[in-house]
Parts: structure tokens; sequence; C-alpha cells
């Protein structure tokens, strides 16, 4: 009997930000490091699959400083490889927001990137993850299904670690969303550890029905901090790295490896009801 080859997905979105009123050399010097060249590569590995994020004042410079950049990521999107988030336009806490702010900032994104891609988008990121059990409502009303949240939040209501690798919904006055949990492991080793290690992580937990689902959302690296392309170049996540491409992502035209985790876009993914918190 053939004992199958124990599998495992990951769900990776990249968050990309600019606020308001920063200078106009900072966004030019985080495109060159960190957006452009992450769209360069999704091009050249057309089997990787990924959620992206751009906040409004980021999206409004690229529409006006790199409007050919916009056109690539609405072909990545159209051919299915990339999924957009939308959220608050002006990247802000949802939760500290009165409903009709809220509304407005989550449904003026969704307009955006239906006008990019002709899609409205499923996904809604929030703004340094913050949760509010009344989010439900606000995210559902603006159109969107989907988020994704820390993975404390399904400790807190009683999912089990082991039950945290797939997406759960919940609900507020009668409004249903599904939720992704970040991943605790991944949280800490993305990017701070090998590549070779995080799919060594994976592997660890991959299962031979191969039904789990890591989540994982990350802000791109490339702009000034921890996150720095200097900072994340040693360990294989940045373009700037000695390594090819290929330690990450393969050969452009080869199958993934025997044992590699599969990427997937978390619209795609299934989802079940969130329990009753004990």
């Amino acid at each position: 009997m053939t004992v199958p080859t124990p599998r495992v997905s990951l769900a990776l979105a990249i968050h990309n930000h600019q606020p308001v009123g920063n200078i106009g050399w900072v966004f030019a010097d985080v495109f060159d490091r960190a957006y452009e060249p992450l769209i360069s590569l999704l091009e050249r590995h057309a089997g990787v699959r990924v959620a992206l994020h751009y906040t409004g004042p980021l999206l409004q410079w690229l529409g006006r400083e790199r409007p050919r950049f916009l056109d690539r990521v609405r072909d990545l999107a159209v051919r299915g490889q990339v999924e957009l988030l939308g959220g608050g336009y002006y990247e802000p806490v949802l939760a500290a927001l009165h409903e009709r702010d809220r509304l407005a900032q989550l449904v003026r994104m969704g307009d955006e990137l239906e006008a990019l891609t002709g899609t409205r988008p499923a996904g809604c990121w929030l703004a340094e993850r913050v949760w509010e059990p009344s989010l439900p409502t606000s995210i559902a009303d603006a159109g969107y299904r989907w988020t994704i949240v820390d993975d404390v939040h399904l400790r807190a209501a009683g999912v089990p670690d082991e039950e945290h690798w797939s997406a759960y919904t919940t609900d507020d006055q009668g409004r249903r969303l599904t939720v992704f949990g970040t991943e605790q492991g991944l949280r800490y080793m993305i990017p701070f550890q090998d590549v070779e290690k995080v799919i060594e992580h994976l592997r660890a937990h991959a299962t031979p029905a191969g039904d789990r689902l890591a989540t994982m959302a990350r802000s791109s690296a490339g702009g000034p901090g921890p996150l720095n392309t200097a900072g994340v170049a040693a360990s294989g996540w940045s373009g700037s790295s000695g390594r090819s491409s290929q330690t990450r992502t393969g050969s452009p035209r080869s199958p993934r490896p025997p044992g590699w985790p599969s990427t997937r876009r978390s619209t795609a993914s299934t989802c079940r009801p969130a329990p009753t918190p004990r």
C-alpha cells in the first residue's frame, strides 16, 4: 500500500504601506528595494500564489509615479496568482473608528481595487491586526468575506493549538465573516530565520490528508526598520541576498519538489464555525 506524502499549504499575505504625506524619495526607494522585486519574482514563478495588500496612500503614489507597476499587479490578479486585499483606505485601526467611518474607508478601498482589476476584493486587511468583536458587521457590510487575525484570538476562543491550521467563521448581528489565524511559529520565523528552516517547520506539521493550512501575514521587507532589505537578506528572503531565487521558489518552470508546501489564495480555502468560548 502506497503511503501518501504528507502535505501542507501556505497562505501568505504581504502588506505594503506608506503613510499619508511620506517623503517622495522614501516611496521610490522602498519601491526599488521591495515592491518591484517582489512582483518580478512572482512573474517568474507562476506557481507561487500570494495575497498582496497595498494601502490607499501607496496606491495613489503608484498610480501617479509607477502606473506600469499597477498594470503588472493587475495582470497577476487576473490570472489568479495574486489576490489583492482591501481594508481601511488610510490604514486606520478600524476598532477605533465610528461605524460610519469604518464603512467609508472599507468601501473606498474596495472601489479602488475593483476599478483596478474588475473584481471586488474578498479579503480585508486589519491594520496592526487589531480585532474587536463588532468588526464582522462593518467588514461584511462593506462587501468583504474574510480577514486575518493573530492566532491568540483563536486560542482565547478555546481552539486548541493543533486546530489552528484552518479557517473559522465568526459573526456579529447576523453578519458572518471568515477568519484566518496566523500561525505562531511562522510569525517568529518569517523573515528572521532561513527559508529552509521555515520549510522544515511546515513539513513538520504536514499531514497525509493535506488538510492543514498555515496562514502568515507580514509587512514587506524593504522599508526602514528591522524588516528592511539588509536585515533579511542573509535569511534568503530578500532578492538582494547572494542566493539565487531557486533557493526560495524553485526554477520558474520546474514542478514543486516532493514534500514542499503548496501556496494557495485564502479565498480558495474552506472554513468552519468558531467554537463557543469556554
